[in-house]
């Protein structure tokens, strides 16, 4: 397994709001402050912080989707906490890609559009569904996947850590090795 991590400003932000976690050989994460929103990079922060905590001392055959969702969770508590004692960061919010990797098999938890891919023999499949407004009109049928590519609001999300204490985290699992 060849892991790479790297992150970038782009051209529209004046600062970055990722934040991610590479702790070898379980766990990997990447959080993407909401762009544009109060304090994107402190609820990324945020997220990575509390996975690291709760995930880097843990045996790795406790790291269940059912770990994972409940890490996530408490994250976003964390960022909810957060967002209400300091007004400046009132609205802010994150998306979370995380995976971890035991014994040839990955489990991983999702909220947002920060999208986790398998590249394997020259195959890559992507493990996860964005939760934006583009991706539910594909899925309803009410636009095409080219419209998809200029839709005006294709940068809204469905879902996001940080914005409401009934957050749903998507979970998988899945075998990494397998030919």
């Amino acid at each position: 397994m060849i892991i790479t991590h790297a992150t970038d400003i782009g051209c529209v932000r004046t600062t970055n709001e990722d934040s991610y976690l590479c702790i070898e050989p379980h766990i990997y994460a990447v959080a993407d402050g909401m762009g544009g929103h109060a304090a994107g990079e402190v609820a990324s922060r945020i997220m990575v912080d509390t996975i690291k905590f709760h995930l880097e001392n843990k045996n790795p055959d406790e790291c269940s989707e059912e770990c994972l969702r409940s890490v996530v969770l408490e994250a976003n508590k964390q960022i909810i906490k957060a967002s209400s004692e300091n007004p400046d960061y009132n609205g802010m919010g994150t998306t979370i890609s995380l995976f971890y990797v035991h014994y040839g098999y990955a489990t991983w938890a999702h909220v947002g559009d920060s999208r986790i891919y398998l590249l394997r023999n020259g195959q890559i499949n992507q493990l996860t569904s964005d939760h934006s407004l583009v991706n539910e009109l594909l899925q309803q049928n009410k636009i095409t996947a080219q419209e998809a590519e200029n839709y005006p609001h294709k940068n809204i999300l469905t879902r996001a850590a940080g914005v409401s204490v009934n957050l749903n985290v998507d979970t998988g699992y899945c075998d990494i090795l397998q030919a």
